[in-house]
């Protein structure tokens, strides 16, 4: 005899929405299911990426209008963005990458605590040869943007000791570094920071 399962029918019947919306509307997802299986299936992991999973991560900060907040690799401002339009800091925004720079400008051209710079920070004054791939452009030749794509541009880096004396920054409320691989390279002097 057959039996008709009311709950299995709407969740049938309810699949393509629930598949459109959790996969297709949510490109997240499959790059958060990919970490977990790299990793796999680590605790740790997974808990990274719940925490992920929450909007305001990166951007929920004990900082207020007063503070001072650096974005060393800014790209387009995603997260400066947030930050700026949450708490009102006094943002200071390095990016080397003329398109991205570009786009920071008009994004922020209206903002006077705002301050962009169109050069790097690194451990040292020098110029590096940048390979242009949007979020991923590097320096550094073993990253995979440099395979990718073979359009380069020479940039300046500055070194963040002289940006911190230049700016007499006297203290830093937050920073945030994505340099694609160089953030070590860029804290190696330490500039006298103190963390906390």
């Amino acid at each position: 005899m057959f039996k008709f399962d009311t709950m299995r029918f709407i969740k049938v019947v309810n699949y393509p929405y629930y598949f459109w919306h959790r996969y297709i509307l949510n490109p997240d997802f499959f790059r958060g299911a990919e970490v977990v299986k790299t990793f796999n299936y680590s605790r740790a992991i997974m808990q990274f990426c719940y925490a992920m999973a929450k909007k305001d991560l990166l951007s929920d900060c004990p900082i207020d209008q007063n503070s001072v907040v650096l974005d060393i690799g800014g790209h387009t401002g995603e997260w400066a963005e947030k930050i700026v339009n949450k708490y009102d800091p006094f943002m200071h925004i390095f990016e080397p990458l003329p398109p991205s720079f570009e786009k920071l400008e008009k994004k922020f051209q209206h903002k006077e605590k705002v301050h962009m710079y169109s050069f790097g920070v690194a451990d040292q004054n020098r110029t590096a040869t940048l390979s242009m791939y949007g979020k991923g452009s590097s320096i550094y030749s073993d990253c995979p943007s440099y395979s990718i794509n073979p359009n380069t541009i020479d940039v300046s880096l500055k070194d963040i000791y002289e940006i911190v004396e230049s700016h007499k920054f006297n203290f830093v409320d937050l920073i945030k570094i994505n340099i694609e691989g160089g953030g070590i390279s860029a804290d190696r002097k330490n500039s006298g920071f103190k963390y906390y």
